[in-house]
């Protein structure tokens, strides 16, 4: 039997991170069947810090497209490499937010819908959603703001609504849950969508 791939999405500041390491202690404890493979985004992380440092949020789009894309590709391959071995792979981020960010960043969805076609499609998304107001609160209570254009809230309200279109524009698997709650509601939605989804998936 073929693995399963899942991935928690969403804007920076939403949460997924928490979401991310509770589902796969959850799913370890539930059952000793499940192996688990737990990854993020970018892979390769060194190139991310240098290429944020200097970002420009609008004319470096394209530049960022083909940043994301070559790393997601060598990804992608280790990702089936464990899928093939019946293993659970959830992901912290993946594709979905290179559609939200860099359509934010005025790149147009066809060029990066193109781009993604060869490459792996998750079989479950989350997106963790949550107001670009709270994120950007979240973000910046109790340390220095983070001065990356990527954290600004008038461009992480487009990203949100770039989230929002994609079930929509990828005709894909994607369950959005409310991020704007206690840590504990957030993450009891997520682990009943995915405990459901595979006990469907192992039911067939």
């Amino acid at each position: 039997m073929k693995g399963v791939f899942i991935v928690i999405e969403g804007i920076d500041g939403c949460g997924k991170g928490t979401v991310v390491k509770r589902l796969v202690s959850e799913l370890y404890e539930t059952s000793k069947d499940n192996h688990i493979f737990l990854t993020r985004e970018p892979y390769q992380r060194e190139w991310l810090k240098k290429f944020l440092s200097r970002l420009d949020p609008i004319s470096q789009g394209e530049d960022a497209l083909k940043l994301f894309v070559e790393d997601r590709t060598k990804h992608c391959k280790i990702i089936e490499t464990f899928l093939k071995k019946n293993i659970i792979v959830i992901s912290d981020r993946f594709k979905h937010s290179t559609y939200a960010y860099q359509m934010a960043q005025d790149v147009p969805f066809e060029k990066i819908h193109e781009l993604h076609k060869p490459l792996l499609a998750p079989d479950l998304t989350i997106v963790i959603d949550l107001p670009a107001e709270e994120a950007v609160k979240r973000m910046t209570e109790g340390r220095t703001q983070d001065a990356h254009a990527f954290h600004k809230q008038d461009f992480l309200i487009k990203v949100r609504e770039n989230y929002l279109k994609q079930k929509e524009l990828l005709g894909e698997n994607i369950i959005y849950i409310n991020g704007a709650r206690d840590r504990d509601s957030v993450f009891a939605d997520a682990w009943k969508t995915v405990s459901e989804f595979l006990k469907q998936r192992n039911s067939k």
